[in-house]
């Protein structure tokens, strides 16, 4: 191992409420630092931060495009109806990009990230509860983008949904743009909420619709003279690191609303019934059928919301592919000897489409060593044999895991160097075998 120098990049997730993505990379190269001349190698970093769409999607683009993209804020909402009257300045990143071809096309180019907007972050843990949360101050938000621009403009929008405190099936987003409206909902539930100034945005002239609404939905109006359906050339690409359906035991209430702050099966019943209401109701009206689609589920359904009754301009894609596109993940790891990604929490999800499972995928494909960091491990076994998992609870109490997580992740990194080398030089190994 004398006089090695290795090329390392670093793609981490964050490390949900300990660090951010850029941070964890920060933590490795200070590793690498502090033992290279002890142990004699040499050591170049890049560093990547990543998303699957969640919190951090903003700052993933910003970081690997710190240039490109100008900074904006628009007051809306706050999404819990105990605080709506408080303004919540929300940010997103506008570029104006001109293709290179025969008329110069024009794109306006939109990232939002919902976690900023309508997410968890914004809730302090006792507040969490997702009967009295909405997904409308999203949509003032899109609208107050969409209303900027002619409707011959050409609008991409990038919109990160991971992250939401939210389960209302997005319809307090698509209210908020006039898509939905008119809600009628079942004779035992108070019909005259329509009018109650509890629900009402006045400035908007609009019904603000919250979780608690779901489950007495008896019908809507769908509006298809709403703004979004007036720009011919708007396409909103949801970042979506699930593939969870809207309803069922794997569907966006029974998997996500926990988190979100239900503490009993008896609401989580009542969120879903109301889930499957809607589900109804869209494929009567739009003759989609969302119910059990791959990915309808995330951020409490409003990719399901938004792909059906927006359909035509809406598409699912994975937040980390759209993020390693833009950063062109894959030519780095290629140029790459070592591979750091990671997460806070490594579990049977972190293999769904999340940042780790798309990293390790590319790592195989080009024969890369994978070295996956988490603050906790779930689950033992690897994506593949690229692969090698390290944890910060295995070698630190769990509070100063989470307190401390920059300071762990080095040392842990520092002292787990030996067999990191061991492990390149394995794979390394295995590559050179396998070619003959």
């Amino acid at each position: 191992m004398q006089h090695r120098c290795f090329k390392v990049l670093t793609c981490f997730d964050k490390f949900k409420d300990s660090l951010k993505s850029r941070e964890c990379g920060e933590a490795i190269a200070l590793a690498f630092q502090g033992a290279a001349q002890s142990q004699q190698f040499q050591s170049q970093f890049m560093n990547i931060p990543l998303s699957d769409g969640g919190e951090g999607f903003l700052e993933s683009i910003k970081q690997n495009h710190p240039n490109d993209y100008q900074l904006e804020f628009f007051p809306v909402r706050h999404p819990l109806h105990s605080r709506r009257h408080e303004l919540v300045p929300a940010p997103y990143y506008y570029k104006k990009h001109i293709h290179d071809n025969e008329l110069n096309t024009q794109e306006h180019i939109y990232v939002l990230e919902m976690a900023t907007v309508c997410g968890l972050e914004q809730l302090r843990t006792e507040e969490r509860n997702p009967f009295e949360t909405t997904t409308y101050p999203l949509g003032l938000l899109i609208k107050h983008i969409l209303l900027k621009h002619n409707e011959n403009d050409n609008i991409h929008i990038l919109l990160g949904i991971g992250g939401s405190c939210t389960n209302d099936a997005g319809i307090g987003c698509l209210s908020a743009l006039g898509c939905i409206k008119d809600f009628v909902f079942l004779d035992n539930y108070n019909s005259n909420d329509n009018n109650n100034t509890d629900f009402q945005d006045n400035l908007e002239n609009s019904f603000v619709f919250y979780g608690k609404h779901l489950v007495h939905l008896a019908d809507f109006t769908l509006d298809r003279n709403a703004l979004p359906y007036r720009y011919r050339d708007l396409t909103i690409d949801i970042a979506c690191d699930v593939n969870n359906p809207l309803v069922g035991e794997r569907g966006a209430t029974f998997t996500f609303s926990k988190q979100k702050g239900v503490k009993s099966p008896q609401d989580r019943e009542i969120l879903e019934k109301g889930m499957i209401r809607f589900a109804q109701l869209v494929r009567d009206k739009t003759g989609v059928e969302i119910a059990d689609m791959p990915g309808a589920g995330a951020a409490g359904g409003i990719s399901g919301g938004f792909y059906s009754i927006l359909h035509g301009k809406v598409e699912l894609k994975k937040g980390i592919e759209m993020i390693g596109m833009s950063c062109q993940l894959e030519k780095h790891i290629t140029d790459a000897d070592i591979v750091f990604t990671g997460e806070g929490c490594y579990d049977d999800q972190s293999e769904g489409g999340k940042v780790v499972s798309w990293v390790s995928k590319l790592c195989q494909q080009y024969n890369k060593a994978c070295i996956i960091c988490c603050g906790q491990k779930k689950k033992e076994t690897v994506p593949n044999e690229n692969c090698l998992l390290l944890d910060l609870t295995s070698q630190f109490p769990m509070e100063k895991s989470m307190k401390e997580t920059f300071s762990c992740l080095a040392q842990l990194t520092k002292e787990k160097l030996p067999l990191i080398f061991k492990h390149v030089d394995r794979v390394k190994e295995r590559t050179q075998t396998n070619q003959f």
